[in-house]
């Protein structure tokens, strides 16, 4: 049971605005003599605001495009249940990806090892700090003995503080090589005259 409709409800005062059903499986919001809104059996479309949501043919995968209408979509939030990540794409490229581990890439797919990856052909830190005050930027390289996310707990002695390594990689292209690095060792004597 149900009331047939061969393409359009329209109103009666306005006949350029209408919810339509042009073709199997699709159904539209007009405005004005436009298409506003398209929902069909793949994705659902907001037309003249930058915005496209659609699922893809792969259980649980699904894609947030952001664009126009004469440009196409120049940004994409993607998440992939099978591969299991979420991307950032901007003008088809993929700039940014969080995989299941929590692992961060930018400019390039994080592996294990590593929370943060940074790739580019650019220098890729830059810090600046705006204040009226003499200090400027500081980079903090921490450690607590907690196994627990955001807890305290005291190092012992000998433990590692932090560390900066140098790498480049190996005749073979391929194995990352440490060629110096600079490492901080907590020892409590010193600890207690601020010397480290």
């Amino acid at each position: 049971t149900g009331i047939g409709i061969t393409d359009s409800i329209y109103h009666s005062g306005d006949a350029n605005t209408k919810i339509r059903f042009p073709s199997n499986d699709t159904v539209t919001v007009e405005t004005g003599g436009s298409t506003r809104l398209q929902i069909n059996d793949n994705n659902v479309k907001v037309i003249d605001i930058p915005l496209v949501i659609a699922r893809s043919s792969v259980a649980g995968n699904s894609d947030l495009n952001f664009g126009d209408s004469a440009d196409g979509d120049t940004g994409q939030i993607r998440y992939r249940h099978d591969d299991n990540y979420m991307s950032f794409t901007v003008n088809t490229n993929e700039r940014l990806r969080i995989d299941g581990n929590g692992n961060i890439g930018a400019g390039i797919a994080p592996s294990s090892g590593a929370r943060l990856w940074i790739a580019t052909n650019d220098n890729p830190f830059v810090g600046t700090r705006y204040n009226a005050g003499a200090d400027g930027s500081v980079l903090f390289l921490q450690h607590s003995r907690s196994n627990t996310i955001g807890a305290g707990a005291a190092l012992n002695d000998n433990d590692e503080i932090g560390a900066v390594q140098f790498r480049a990689f190996a005749s073979d292209n391929s194995t990352i090589k440490v060629a110096a690095l600079i490492k901080a060792i907590l020892f409590s004597s010193l600890l207690a005259t601020g010397k480290q």
